[in-house]
């Protein structure tokens, strides 16, 4: 499977130069995406959020290849951005 490999590099105060490479970058895999390791992290990410409302977000993305146009998903995130704001 294809992979995108990257590198990033920077300068810290003193001058000296740091690099890193990744050669997958996590989330890529050769064999599709682990959908129960990636709901993991995003409760872990967003942890703020009511399980109802993490719930209606996953839902709605993990229904993404079938759904006819983002408004659901759209709709559920709209919704959790303006509670979050309260």
């Amino acid at each position: 499977g294809e992979f995108y490999p990257c590198a990033l590099q920077m300068e810290d105060r003193s001058g000296e130069t740091l690099r890193v490479e990744v050669l997958r970058p996590p989330g890529v895999s050769p064999d599709g995406l682990d959908a129960g390791g990636i709901i993991e992290k995003f409760t872990r990410l967003t942890e703020a959020l009511g399980p109802s409302q993490r719930d209606r977000i996953v839902d709605a993305v993990m229904a993404l290849d079938t759904a006819p146009h983002c408004d659901q998903l759209m709709q559920a995130l709209a919704e959790d951005a303006s509670r979050a704001k309260r």
